[in-house]
């Protein structure tokens, strides 16, 4: 299984797969797709290839390249249905061709994309806003926003949102040991599970202890 970070200049995006079908994570802002597309021709990958789209949440940077994308790639673009909802509330962020989105997953719920990248599925997963998705393969996951310097401490900071912290708990639940974030470096889940049971002493949260290591 490849997997493709996509340096957009202030997000990165994925490319997961191989040649028989790739999947997208996240278009990044607009005008960012013509990085996309260099990157692609450097590493050889044909955009013909690029069968799916996921959004991770809907966010500017997640969304707002989908139009320019969608101009050149044949592809369904799968999100939560709540970040669909939260898009058409919010005409600041919904991008161009919004009306191809395709309302998959609710909360608590999976989907299977092998059709399209075999292997891989789609997890609903409590984040810093409604609707986020995480893509989990080989016991790793791109989070999107899930993960973020701040959130692990790198900074002053401070976690104070109990939906992460419930999305990093579910994340080692499910033996996640790579974790790819919108922003920074790759977390592994060692450092992942100190960072939840330092947020979970700030919360003074007792709701489960932390969970076993993988």
């Amino acid at each position: 299984m490849e997997l493709h970070a996509v340096d957009l200049g202030t997000v990165t995006c994925y490319i997961l797969g191989d040649s028989r079908g790739r999947a997208l994570v996240n278009a990044g802002n607009k005008a960012d797709a013509s990085r996309l597309w260099r990157y692609m021709a450097r590493s050889g990958i044909d955009p013909a290839q690029i069968g799916l789209v996921v959004i991770t949440s809907p966010s500017r940077d997640h969304v707002g390249g989908v139009g320019d994308v969608l101009a050149s790639v044949e592809a369904p673009v799968i999100l939560h249905r709540s970040a669909l909802a939260a898009l058409r509330e919010n005409p600041l962020v919904s991008p161009e061709g919004a009306t191809t989105f395709v309302p998959r997953l609710m909360e608590g719920e999976e989907l299977d994309i092998g059709r399209y990248v075999p292997g891989v599925r789609l997890v609903s997963t409590p984040g810093p806003r409604p609707g986020s998705i995480s893509v989990v393969f080989d016991g790793r996951a791109v989070v999107g926003d899930l993960i973020d310097p701040a959130h692990l401490g790198r900074s002053s900071a401070p976690v104070e949102c109990s939906s992460i912290l419930a999305g990093w708990r579910l994340l080692l639940d499910l033996g996640i040991v790579t974790a790819y974030p919108t922003r920074g470096n790759p977390v592994d889940a060692p450092e992942l599970r100190e960072a939840y049971e330092r947020g979970m002493g700030r919360t003074g949260s007792s709701r489960g202890g932390p969970p076993e290591a993988p």
